[in-house]
């Protein structure tokens, strides 16, 4: 018993292993079309434009065609040198060293003619990323970025020099007080990055956009019937003294909106928990208006509540019937079968009685059919022609 259940259990192992074949070769064979049908829709002539605008040389040939002959497939070199050239004519000017430098690629001597003017070009367009560094740093707030700047800092005596000069439009920008407003209101860190002239205006901002985040955060909480958050909100609170009183301002406020009828009402309503949030005098208004709303929640809740247990009762009940009707069925197939089964042992003792009823005699439609002395003559016993000796 032990040998046979072995043998089981390896032709199962064996056939999983056959089937996990199958499947591996048939991916395999799919990528091999697909990675082909890629090779032969590849325009040859764009690949050398690409390259060529991407300042590589046009030995880069060779890496596509390498890669397709693995699937069978031979690009066509000539046409992407032809496109290689046109490329190059337009990578190798001033514009092209320019925007090559602006976003800090480097260049592998791709170009043979109009180098001069390519590189004018290129070491200007590094000027100008390391330009714009500066200032996107100043502006987002951060401190000097120099060293880390992916700019490619081709000119040593400049590059410094030119990042500090963005830092310093930068942060004509940012060290205003719409820009501190902006920082304290959006909970940003300060990291004292403005120069001594420009700090107070900066940080005038700051603070008033702190007190802002704090007067919202909570005129919000009491319109949504928070309680008092102040030691949990995400605010700066950069003056400990006005900061609490800042943020109860705003909840008062706020409260004047949510501890009304119509508030309660629609609080209630929407079946949220009420914490006591609002003032005695107000909160009676708000209380009528919140159990009103209560009650038609809870009663709309009841209702889907029986819609829903009706829509299951109709499902279980539809449930039921279909099974009812495949029982039904399944009897009715039995039935079927079962008088089928009848039906052909009747026509087996049909044939049994014939056989047994013919026994002896031998059926005929002429003379010639019988036997030498036999007369075919009708047999009235069984009803049809028979030979009589």
């Amino acid at each position: 018993m032990k040998k046979l259940f072995s043998l089981v259990s390896y032709m199962k192992l064996y056939l999983c292993l056959f089937l996990l074949m199958g499947i591996i070769v048939g991916c395999t064979s799919l990528e091999e079309r697909l990675r082909a049908s890629e090779c032969k829709a590849r325009n040859s002539f764009s690949d050398g434009y690409y390259d060529a605008m991407s300042g590589r040389m046009d030995s880069y040939f060779h890496v596509y065609n390498k890669k397709c002959e693995q699937y069978g497939v031979s690009l066509n070199q000539n046409l992407y040198i032809k496109g290689y050239t046109k490329g190059i004519r337009v990578f190798c000017t001033y514009k092209g060293g320019y925007q090559f430098g602006l976003k800090a690629k480097q260049y592998k001597n791709s170009c043979n003619t109009k180098k001069e003017e390519f590189l004018k070009g290129y070491e200007e367009g590094d000027q100008q990323c390391l330009y714009e560094a500066g200032y996107n740093d100043a502006v987002e707030g951060r401190k000097d970025n120099y060293t880390q700047s992916r700019c490619l800092k081709l000119s040593p005596k400049l590059n410094q020099k030119q990042y500090t000069k963005g830092r310093r439009a930068g942060l004509k920008v940012f060290c205003t007080y719409k820009s501190g407003y902006r920082w304290g209101l959006n909970r940003l860190a300060y990291n004292k990055t403005c120069p001594a002239k420009k700090r107070a205006s900066f940080l005038k901002g700051y603070r008033a956009g702190d007190r802002k985040c704090l007067y919202d955060t909570g005129y919000n909480d009491a319109i949504n019937g928070k309680t008092n958050s102040y030691a949990q909100n995400s605010c700066l609170k950069l003056s400990p003294k006005f900061s609490s009183k800042q943020y109860a301002q705003g909840r008062r406020a706020g409260l004047k909106v949510f501890c009304t009828y119509k508030s309660g009402y629609q609080f209630g309503l929407s079946g949220a928990h009420y914490y006591n949030t609002c003032p005695k005098k107000s909160e009676s208004k708000f209380f009528q208006g919140y159990t009103t709303g209560k009650k038609e929640y809870v009663a709309k809740k009841r209702h889907q509540e029986k819609l829903q247990m009706e829509r299951e009762r109709i499902a279980a009940e539809r449930e039921r019937a279909a099974a009812e009707r495949s029982k039904a069925q399944a009897l009715r197939d039995q039935a079927e079968a079962e008088w089928a089964k009848a039906r052909a042992i009747e026509e087996q003792t049909d044939v049994m009685q014939d056989q047994k009823k013919f026994e002896g005699y031998q059926l005929c439609h002429y003379k010639s059919d019988c036997h030498s002395g036999g007369q075919c003559v009708y047999i009235s016993a069984i009803g049809e022609y028979a030979c009589r000796y």
